[in-house]
Parts: C-alpha cells; sequence; structure tokens
C-alpha cells in the first residue's frame, strides 16, 4: 500500500506597468493552490495474477485580479489629464 499527498500554496505581486497603488497592473495579489493525493494498492492474488488499484485526486485553484481595482482607474486620478484629440470623419 502507498499513500501520498501534497499541498502547495503561493503568491505572487509581479507589477508590470510601473505605476503603484490603484494603478498598479501585472500579476497583482495572485494566489494559487494545488491538492494532489493518491493512493495505491498492489495484491498478489497468486503465482501468475497480480493487481495494482490506484486512485488519484489533483486540484489546482488559481485567484488572480489583475491589479487593486482592474479597469476601474480614473486617468486623472493618476496625474495623465491630457486632453482626447479631436475625431476624424
Amino acid at each position: 500500500m502507498y499513500s501520498y499527498y501534497e499541498w502547495q500554496k503561493g503568491t505572487e505581486n509581479r507589477n508590470q506597468n510601473g505605476f503603484t497603488g490603484v494603478a498598479a497592473k501585472g500579476n497583482i495579489n495572485w494566489t494559487r493552490e494545488n491538492w494532489v493525493a493518491t493512493q495505491d494498492v498492489t495484491h498478489v492474488f497468486s503465482s501468475t495474477l497480480l493487481g495494482d488499484f490506484k486512485a488519484s485526486f489533483h486540484a489546482l485553484r488559481y485567484h488572480h485580479p489583475d491589479g487593486n481595482l482592474a479597469d476601474a482607474v480614473d486617468p486623472a486620478s493618476i496625474g495623465l489629464t491630457m486632453p482626447l484629440p479631436d475625431t476624424t470623419r
């Protein structure tokens, strides 16, 4: 008989635009969890019959909000107050 269990949890905070606070974009506040469980049983029924039975489970969970407020940032709140160019018709 053989049993195996694994649990991993990790976080990541990688800013990809260089801004801080609510303007930060990238792999901000990422979390991930990984669960693995395995049960294996080997049984010899006779000199010519062998059985190996295995059950396993694997689950992976990611949570990645992609920043504090995602796309809900007003450009003026981070100092970008340039006017929009006129549209052409």
